[in-house]
């Protein structure tokens, strides 16, 4: 049974949001996420992206730990990864994150791992993910997304 959402967007009441709106967040890798190479490993990546998640959803006023407060987790139900360059210990890495759409029980989730070149200067994308999030809690299925969360959200597409 195919249970992902092939056009999420083109879903009746999905809002899309704001695709220029980027929030950046500086995450560290630790010399324990690393393979033999040096390279961080690739399925460490999705701690990193989960660490600026974090920091965007406290800066969204509603901090994922307040939502597991409430029996509230937003479940990973798809998603697509691309990797382009490796990230290594020691790296200056940037998370932009944005959400790009929203419904009443999920969102779209995109995310891009930016790293600089410390000799030229320059930002070089590393990888990218893009997820669907969806609100669960003790029950099974779906639930509605918090009214604070889901304000959060709209309203920083706004501002």
């Amino acid at each position: 049974m195919k249970q992902a959402i092939d056009a999420p967007t083109q879903l009746k009441d999905t809002h899309i949001l704001s695709p220029e709106k980027w929030h950046l967040a500086r995450v560290v890798p630790q010399v324990s996420d690393t393979d033999y190479g040096g390279g961080i490993y690739h399925g460490k990546y999705f701690a990193l992206y989960n660490q600026a998640r974090d920091i965007f959803m406290a800066d969204l006023g509603v901090p994922y730990l307040s939502l597991m407060d409430r029996g509230v987790n937003l479940s990973v139900a798809e998603l697509h990864t691309r990797f382009f360059k490796p990230v290594f210990y020691g790296d200056l890495v940037v998370v932009h994150t944005r959400i790009s759409w929203l419904r009443s029980r999920s969102f779209g989730v995109e995310q891009k791992m930016v790293c600089t070149d410390e000799r030229t200067k320059t930002d070089i994308l590393a990888n990218q993910v893009e997820m669907n999030l969806v609100c669960t809690g003790k029950g099974a299925g779906a639930q509605p997304l918090p009214a604070d969360l889901r304000r959060g959200i709209l309203d920083y597409y706004r501002g």
